[in-house]
């Protein structure tokens, strides 16, 4: 009796054991909320617009772009964002006034908000890493989307200030080397458009711009 009282208790042990060895291991705990910070490189297209004493060329130099994000991954795919970005850039302006060739230099600055959706898959996930709870592995996942929002310009000299619906599109890749960070590198073409200034005709402001942001999930 005693000997197999034992048996029993050692299948007991060892069957729990046994089945807790062949389940997969548990996910990565991170959360769908997250915050971000970027910078990087701006370089916005030369605009030709018509002044009221003649036209001209506004020709701009390489600027910088900063910002942060709040986000909200919803599923694996789809993240939405609340973004707040600053940008700056030199610019040479010269107007031809038909008697005279006028030149002068100053300083283009936007403040925008938008609001972004962007869409991505896991891809490239490092060979046997855990994956997350939500679908964001230690790896490589590239993404892309836009966003739309209102931009605030102002022009200086005459620190002229003037409001613009925004709207960017963009793509890139990001980076989880932890459960929890990112580091995402990519790319933005942002445009305000039919700003108006005084004395100058409508027009669109664009950019092409680089991105290199830390993402943290929380």
């Amino acid at each position: 009796m005693r000997r197999l009282t034992a048996a029993l208790f050692a299948t007991a042990l060892f069957v729990p054991a046994a089945t807790a060895a062949d389940l997969p291991a548990p996910a990565l705990d991170t959360a769908n909320w997250s915050v971000s910070v970027f910078g990087g490189a701006t370089w916005v297209n030369d605009i030709d617009p018509d002044t009221f004493i003649g036209p001209s060329e506004f020709e701009f130099d390489t600027g910088f772009l900063v910002g942060g994000t709040l986000g909200y991954t919803a599923t694996d795919w789809l993240r939405t964002e609340l973004e707040l970005a600053y940008t700056e850039s030199s610019v040479d302006t010269t107007i031809d006034t038909g008697l005279a060739v006028i030149s002068g230099s100053g300083d283009f600055s936007t403040f925008s908000i938008m609001g972004n959706v962007w869409l991505g898959m896991n891809m490239l996930p490092v060979v046997g890493g855990p994956v997350n709870d939500i679908g964001s592995g230690l790896g490589f996942s590239p993404y892309f989307g836009g966003g739309l929002g209102v931009g605030f310009l102002t022009a200086d000299p005459g620190s002229e200030d003037t409001t613009a619906f925004a709207w960017q599109v963009g793509a890139g890749v990001r980076w989880n080397f932890a459960s929890n960070i990112g580091l995402d590198v990519g790319y933005r073409y942002r445009n305000l458009v039919d700003v108006e200034l005084d004395g100058i005709e409508s027009f669109d402001l664009s950019s092409n711009n680089v991105v290199v942001g830390l993402t943290f999930n929380f």
